[in-house]
Order: C-alpha cells, then sequence, then structure tokens
C-alpha cells in the first residue's frame, strides 16, 4: 500500500522529471515526429515503453545517434503520451481516446493502455459494445474486451437486429453463437439468427454449413429442425445442411453419447451444451436450503442440498465454484465443503485445522485463505491457506490486530481488511490492516475513516468498494488511505451480501422480518439507490448470496414465489 509519504515521493519524482523535460536539461534523445521534434529522456521512455526500451537495447545506429523518427503518430497525441510517461494527467476525451489507445498500444505503454481501456469501458451500452469489442481486439485490450464482450452475450436478443451485428464475419459470428454464456430463451432463437445473418448477404449462403456446425442443433426441437428445409429454399438445396438437420431431427436430446463417439463422428461437444447463465446463490445459514436466482430469466431455482447444519459459516467464490466453511452448531466446526456449479453436487475437502464461525473466506489466484472469527466471544488470529490441487490446509500467519467481524478483500498477493471487533460484544473498530500472501507478513495499515463490524468487502476493478452498514460506501485503491465515496440512508441495513453486476452493485438485505429479502441496486458513478421490484427468498442473518455462472441443465426444479414461504 501507498502511504502518505510515498505518495509524496511520487509527486517530487513527477514534479522534477516534467521540469527538466521542459527545460531541456539532460536529454539524451530527440524524437522527430511529422516535422515536431521532442527532446527527451531515454531512460523514461525505456521506464514506460517496451518499445522504446527495445529499441534503445538494440545497438542500432539511429539509438545511438540518439535520433528516433516516428512515422505513424500525430505531434498533439504523441506531446499528450510523453507527459503521461514523465507523470502528467492526461485527459482523455471521446475525440482523443482512440488515437491514444492505438498509440499506447503500439509503442506498449502498459500504464496509459490501461487508462484508455477504463475510459472506453465508462459508457460500454448495447450500441456499442460490439465496436469496443472489435476494437480491443485490434489492440489486446483483453481487460476492454472482456467487459465487451459480456455485454454482446448479455443482449444478444436486441444487438442481432442492429446493422453492426449483420456486418460481423463470419468468424466473429461463430465465435457469439458458440459461446456456452449467450443469454438466450432457446437455441431455435440463435437459429433464426443466423438465418437472418445468412440472409444479409447473398453470398453467405456458401458458409450456410459452416454456421449450422456451430449452431446447438441437438438443443432445438425436432419440429423445428424438420420445418428449415420446407421454410427456407437455400437450406432446402444444401445437401449437407439438410443432412445434419436430418440426423439430429431424429435423435434424443444429449447425453446419452460419449465424448470419444461424438468425436468419431467429426460432432462438436460445444453443440450438446446447455448454455450457462449468470445466477445468484443463496446458501441459508440453517435450513441448509441452496437457492438460485437466474439473473436472465428472473425465476428462482432449487440446487443440490448444503451437506451440513450450522450458524455463522463463510463462503465465497473460488475458482468458479462455492466454497463453505466453519460455522457453530454443538461446537465449532473445521469443515469445508465445495460447490462444484458444473455438476450441481457438494464436496467434501479437507478440514480447517482451527475451527471458527462468523469468519472469512478469502480467494487469492490459486489459493483460498481462512482469517478472522471468534472462538466463543473472543477473535481467532490464525490465518490459514488452503489450495485445492493438494487440498491441504496450512497455518500461514496471524492476524496483527485480532479482530473478528470485519470485512476482507484481496488487491494483487495483498489481503486488505477493514474494521472489526475484538470482543464479540464490544464496540466496533475503524482497525485497517492486511497480509501479503507472498511474504506472509501482517501489519496494521493507517486508520478508517469510521468504526465499522459486519461490513462487506468486493473488488472491482482493482478498487476496493466496502459497503457498511451504516450506509457508508468506503473506497480503497492502493494510492492512499481508504475514503468515504458515499452515504446513502437506502443502504442503512444491518445484515447483507453485495454482489456486482454489469456496473452496478446489488446490495441484498437479508435476515428480514419480511417475507423476502429486498434488493437494492447502487450506482458507484452517481452513488444513486434504487429498490428492484424482485424480491428473492427469505433468508436468515449468516447467509450469503453470491454471483456464479452455472450450467442451464442445473436450473431445472423452480422455486415456489418467495412470498409463499
Amino acid at each position: 500500500m501507498a502511504d502518505a509519504s510515498c505518495l509524496d515521493v511520487k509527486s517530487y519524482l513527477s514534479s522534477g522529471l516534467l521540469d527538466l523535460l521542459a527545460g531541456n536539461r539532460h536529454v539524451d534523445t530527440t524524437i522527430h515526429v511529422n516535422g515536431r521534434t521532442f527532446k527527451c529522456h531515454r531512460v523514461v521512455l525505456c521506464a514506460m515503453s517496451r518499445y522504446f526500451d527495445a529499441m534503445f537495447s538494440s545497438g542500432m545506429l539511429e539509438c545511438q545517434a540518439g535520433e528516433v523518427f516516428l512515422h505513424n503518430a500525430q505531434p498533439a497525441a504523441f506531446d499528450l503520451i510523453l507527459h503521461f510517461m514523465y507523470g502528467k494527467p492526461i485527459e482523455l476525451t471521446a475525440d482523443n481516446v482512440g488515437e491514444i489507445l492505438e498509440m499506447s498500444s503500439v509503442y506498449q505503454i502498459p500504464a496509459l493502455q490501461s487508462k484508455c481501456e477504463k475510459y472506453l469501458a465508462k459508457d460500454l451500452s448495447t450500441s456499442n459494445c460490439l465496436t469496443r469489442w472489435k476494437l480491443s481486439c485490434i489492440y489486446s485490450c483483453s481487460w476492454l474486451g472482456e467487459r465487451a464482450w459480456e455485454m454482446v452475450l448479455y443482449n444478444f436478443k436486441e444487438l442481432a437486429t442492429t446493422e453492426e451485428f449483420l456486418m460481423l464475419c463470419k468468424d466473429d459470428l461463430i465465435r457469439v453463437i458458440s459461446d456456452d454464456r449467450l443469454q438466450v430463451e432457446n437455441e431455435e432463437e440463435v437459429c433464426k439468427v443466423a438465418l437472418h445473418w445468412v440472409e444479409h448477404d447473398v453470398a453467405r449462403k456458401e458458409v450456410l454449413h459452416d454456421v449450422f456446425q456451430h449452431l446447438k442443433l441437438p438443443m432445438m426441437s425436432p419440429q423445428y429442425l424438420e420445418s428449415l428445409p420446407r421454410s427456407k429454399a437455400y437450406i432446402q438445396e444444401n445437401s449437407k445442411v439438410c443432412t445434419l438437420l436430418s440426423k439430429f431431427a431424429h435423435r434424443q436430446r444429449p447425453g446419452l453419447h460419449s465424448s470419444s463417439s461424438m468425436e468419431e463422428r467429426g460432432e462438436s461437444d460445444n453443440a450438446f451444451r446447455d448454455r450457462s447463465e449468470d445466477v445468484l446463490v443463496m446458501v441459508d445459514g440453517r435450513r441448509q436450503e441452496v437457492v438460485c436466482y437466474s439473473l436472465q430469466r428472473r425465476k428462482l431455482f432449487t440446487l443440490a442440498k448444503f451437506p451440513y447444519f450450522a450458524d455463522g459459516k463463510a463462503a465465497c467464490v473460488h475458482l468458479g465454484d462455492i466454497f463453505v466453511s466453519g460455522g457453530v452448531s454443538s461446537g465449532l466446526e473445521k469443515r469445508l465443503v465445495r460447490f462444484n456449479t458444473k455438476r450441481n453436487r457438494w464436496d467434501e475437502c479437507c478440514t480447517m485445522q482451527e475451527g471458527r464461525s462468523y469468519h472469512n473466506l478469502v480467494s487469492v489466484q490459486d489459493h483460498l485463505y481462512s482469517l478472522s472469527g471468534f472462538l466463543c466471544n473472543d477473535p481467532v488470529s490464525s490465518i490459514e491457506c488452503y489450495t485445492s490441487k493438494d487440498n491441504a490446509w496450512i497455518k500461514v500467519g496471524d492476524l496483527a490486530a485480532p479482530v473478528g467481524g470485519l470485512s476482507a478483500a484481496a488487491l494483487g498477493d495483498t489481503i486488505y481488511m477493514f474494521g472489526g471487533k475484538r470482543k464479540r460484544h464490544e464496540q466496533e473498530t475503524a482497525v485497517f490492516q492486511s497480509f501479503n500472501t507472498r511474504t506472509s507478513t501482517a501489519c496494521v495499515l493507517n486508520a478508517l475513516p469510521l468504526r465499522t463490524c459486519w461490513s462487506q468487502a468486493i473488488v472491482v476493478d482493482d478498487v476496493i468498494h466496502i459497503f457498511c452498514p451504516n450506509g457508508h460506501v468506503l473506497g480503497f485503491d492502493k494510492s492512499g488511505p481508504p475514503g468515504i465515496v458515499t452515504v446513502s440512508p437506502k443502504l442503512d441495513v444491518s445484515y447483507f451480501s453485495v454482489v456486482h453486476h454489469r456496473g452496478t452493485f446489488l446490495v441484498i438485505q437479508v435476515g428480514d422480518a419480511k417475507y423476502h429479502d429486498e434488493v437494492r441496486v447502487f450506482h458507484p458513478d452517481t452513488g444513486e439507490v434504487q429498490i428492484m421490484h424482485e424480491r428473492l427468498p427469505r433468508s436468515l442473518c449468516d447467509s450469503k448470496w453470491m454471483k456464479v455462472v452455472i450450467n442451464r441443465q442445473h436450473l431445472k426444479y423452480e422455486c415456489s414465489h418467495p412470498t409463499h414461504r
């Protein structure tokens, strides 16, 4: 974490470098950009740009002479980029971000490329997500690409009618319809979109078979498959497609065929897989119920029953699955169980070394950390680490300030912890501490701006958002101490879960006296809070809602309406 003194050093360094640049002092390189010259320092260029680092390390004659000519850049844009490399904030606009993104990609300036990606992601919408996804592919912007692609998949039905979608090349269309996360009601809908794409350009009838090979034909009704050649003359004229349709029209739904036999027949395993959905999963604290809410279809489903009874369990999403540990029943539990989202089942894992309740599970890369919690009235200080590969727990350290009821989240290799109580029934604290998982070192950092306990911490885009029960929302990004972002009376709830979904936070009140859990939507950019019309099943105070991706084949058993419970 960067403390105040570190920030001062960065500020002085940046100010000093900009002074050297402005005064042309100690410069050793001249860069020529379309008739304009820039005198600068190669050490700064090399520190910020892999392109210039490689150039000045190559031994080229022009580099030895200190003269570099850039032919594919504009002077005004390069001036902004050069000053950014010296530490001056850059002002991105709709007019210049495209050019600056291109140059940051060409000259391999990761810090600037990341800034451009985040700027372009701020106003992602159905009207621009396809354009920005294609832009991300050109300039290898994985962060922007993932977010734009998610929006493409989530808004498939709306995008499919746009001119931009109809202009997709064959490979891009196939990538869309093949993605298991594509949000659709049924596979017939996907086929209709694909046919509309084919009909948009008569030349595309030549690739009809290629497209049909990537549709999930086994998931469509036999009646629909049989009707296609009769309804479309160009399908009737394509013998390969007709053979494909006939084969699947007379077959049962998948599940009876091994992957090896499919490979022998040249059939794609993708064709037999159901789509996946973004869902909210609630693991009930005491009733051993697992409820799933489809964010796309807005329906409730029941998943495999939770395997043990206990209060005060901890839960988190790790490697795409849900892990739950500890709690208290007749005594402190040491159990760890894993919900396999691909198979809809709970598996037992290795037990923790020390039982604990009302604690935290934090996912850090390939490892899972159990920390904090209470042993009766006293906090648990030990930190344990679990590795799925070895199915083993080891103790890796202790909290610098033992407290229970804290919230925790990781940035890189470091777990940051916020607030908590020194005793179960004492006043909450403002302690802010960290644990470095690489060095196994713990330390207390500067205090939080308020006392808090039972808060919820969640990471989005390298920023930890800390939601407090009194409605305060804090933000922390390693550039300085946590600060208050907003205060909203609509978020003033005692027990809740927080889930990030498509740029907003869903704050789900649990343990309410009503017949349902209420959902508040918090918009981080504006601080606005809205109450969702949806009502989720009533849960208990120690229940946890989490967002995962689950295969649609497991969403078979619908729950009754929450108000009927």
